[in-house]
């Protein structure tokens, strides 16, 4: 998918198509070349792309690259090829590696800013904590860009583009999501290096933070593991919804043991010491209480010695 076909979607009327023309490609020293800070990619493998390069005896994509100054240009798209290069010359000596094909481009506005998200997304295979940044970045450029056409695009109809432009599912997107805006910044570090798997850190971001950062801190965190304290955190947060929501029908359903009554003419006598004399109303009504209780426990135990005569 193209930027044409997203702006299509989001609803902007296109200009007529032009005939498209080659990008002029520019020769420009490896020490021109700067990265870019925001760079979220992994940049592993250098060593193993260095000596592709050689045996291919030169770099057969372009870099994407944009003007920073007189002559100085940031890396888009290509941070591993450019290091790759840097190796080739600066550790086997290689000088014939200097200069590296780049495409210059204008990346300030939304659309060029979205064609280089595109642009990476297909280079090679990312990882999972590399999609989830990719649709935080894409979700943020198409927000913006539709605003700067007076157009909006609800949350559904967010997820459905983002996944079509990046080749997955709207499952797949909403997971992720899930996992950026609610796993810890401890748990989302280990997610970043890969040492804790999707699958684990979907259900680590439907837990208590103080949970999931207790996870964090053990060395293997296992599936298994992380479903069980997500299974007893629902059945506590439950039995704690049961008990706010006891109505006066349920209280009558309860039946009392003698344990219960003692206990509890027990704490309304301590009670009664802490009401404040001057608030009579206070200390009748806990009075009537206790006496309530004390009758009620003598009755009972008259009834049982009865019975078991």
């Amino acid at each position: 998918m193209n930027v044409n076909e997203i702006l299509k979607d989001i609803g902007q009327k296109q200009p007529e198509k032009k005939k498209k023309t080659a990008p002029r490609i520019q020769m420009i020293h490896y020490t021109k070349l700067r990265p870019n800070p925001s760079n979220f990619y992994e940049t592993d493998g250098i060593e193993k792309l260095a000596a592709a390069i050689r045996v291919a005896g030169e770099i057969k994509n372009p870099l994407r690259v944009r003007k920073i100054n007189v002559d100085e240009y940031e890396v888009n798209e290509g941070h591993r090829r450019r290091l790759a290069m840097i190796y080739n010359v600066e550790e086997l000596g290689l000088k014939e590696f200097e200069f590296l094909p780049c495409i210059v481009e204008d990346t300030t506005t939304t659309v060029g800013k979205l064609n280089l998200i595109l642009s990476n997304s297909t280079q090679r295979e990312r990882t999972e904590y590399e999609k989830m940044q990719e649709i935080e970045k894409l979700r943020t450029l198409l927000d913006q860009y539709a605003k700067e056409n007076e157009k909006k695009i609800s949350a559904v109809d967010m997820r459905k583009l983002i996944a079509n432009i990046l080749g997955v599912s709207s499952t797949k997107i909403a997971q992720l999501q899930s996992i950026d805006r609610n796993l810890v910044p401890e748990a989302k570090e280990k997610f970043e290096k890969g040492e804790i798997p999707v699958s684990v850190a979907t259900e680590m971001a439907g837990l208590p933070k103080k949970m999931q950062r207790d996870l964090a801190n053990h060395k293997e965190i296992k599936l298994s593991r992380v479903k069980e304290i997500k299974e007893d955190s629902k059945k506590a947060l439950q039995r704690s919804e049961e008990k706010k929501n006891l109505t006066e029908k349920d209280l009558e359903n309860v039946t009392f043991t003698f344990q219960d009554v003692k206990t509890t003419l027990g704490y309304a006598k301590k009670q009664i010491i802490k009401v404040n004399t001057e608030d009579k109303d206070a200390a009748i009504r806990t009075k009537v209480m206790i006496e309530a209780l004390q009758k009620y426990l003598k009755d009972m135990t008259e009834r049982v010695d009865y019975d078991g005569e």
